[in-house]
């Protein structure tokens, strides 16, 4: 259908143009498969403001079936795309691995509003999910000359969006507050692209579920300032700044919340007693 990458870039501009609407001479099944094959390309027009944009569009707007949506979700939750060549770093594979990461929390948006997903689908969604943030090592968010990674900031739309579901009892919750805590508390690479605020923003959804106390936020947080030093400041640098810079944005969204007093005090009181140095 599409010969070369030209060509599919000249077909999603038209797309675009149209306002996202697939026109009638357009098959989108036989178009989806061309778009999850590229959906890592180097190029940041075509990955980024195409393919994913296409997406975004024809899954929140119903162009896919209920069906139709789950075959995507399970084909992008599979080795060839969110476990593609997993723990290389500094490679191209990354982006297949980072826009992959950016298809679940489209599908899981929109089950939030029609239910099409079963309590095990989404149980499946969070286990790959966690799993993708234990194993990937590339924390690169924007890459010269060939746009957004991200793989912190968009595996944090993922855990948003799940956070959301009702399937998702204290257990999955506390669960996805480890794995944040876990990629947040690196001393491997120091987080500068907002990677933070979008943590913040899944937080937000989890502590809306009231299911955690402030009592338990309390411990978590507590886990962030039990810090090892190694003496290497450099490295130990790294770590604090990535506890505080999440703390504060998580500070300052919940502010802006309503009901989320008792969360906000715990954030404040720690960062007041200035006990991460």
């Amino acid at each position: 259908m599409y010969r070369d990458k030209i060509a599919l870039k000249k077909k999603l501009i038209e797309i675009k143009e149209n306002d996202y609407k697939p026109t009638e001479d357009i098959n989108y099944l036989g178009l989806t498969e061309y778009l999850l094959n590229n959906i890592g390309d180097t190029d940041p027009e075509l990955r980024d403001d195409l393919i994913y944009r296409v997406f975004a569009h024809w899954i929140i707007r119903g162009v896919y079936s209920a069906d139709e949506k789950k075959e995507i979700l399970y084909k992008v939750l599979n080795e060839e795309y969110l476990f593609y060549k997993i723990g290389e770093i500094g490679t191209d594979s990354v982006f297949r691995r980072t826009f992959s990461v950016l298809l679940p929390p489209l599908l899981v948006g929109t089950h939030v509003e029609d239910s099409y997903l079963s309590a095990e689908d989404i149980q499946l969604v969070k286990d790959k999910l966690i799993e993708y943030n234990k194993k990937e090592k590339d924390l690169r968010g924007f890459v010269a000359n060939k746009g957004w990674a991200h793989s912190v900031a968009h595996t944090s739309d993922g855990f948003d969006e799940l956070a959301k579901c009702n399937t998702m009892n204290k257990f999955d919750l506390m669960d996805i507050l480890d794995a944040i805590h876990y990629k947040m508390f690196t001393n491997e690479y120091l987080y500068y692209n907002g990677e933070d605020e979008r943590m913040a923003v899944a937080i937000i959804s989890i502590l809306k579920r009231k299911l955690i106390s402030g009592g338990e936020l309390k411990k978590w947080i507590d886990r962030f300032i039990d810090i090892n030093n190694t003496g290497d400041y450099s490295v130990d640098h790294i770590v604090v700044s990535n506890a505080k810079n999440l703390l504060r944005s998580l500070y300052f969204r919940l502010k802006q919340e309503e009901g989320l007093d008792d969360y906000f005090d715990k954030v404040k009181i720690t960062l007041e007693n200035n006990k991460l140095q």
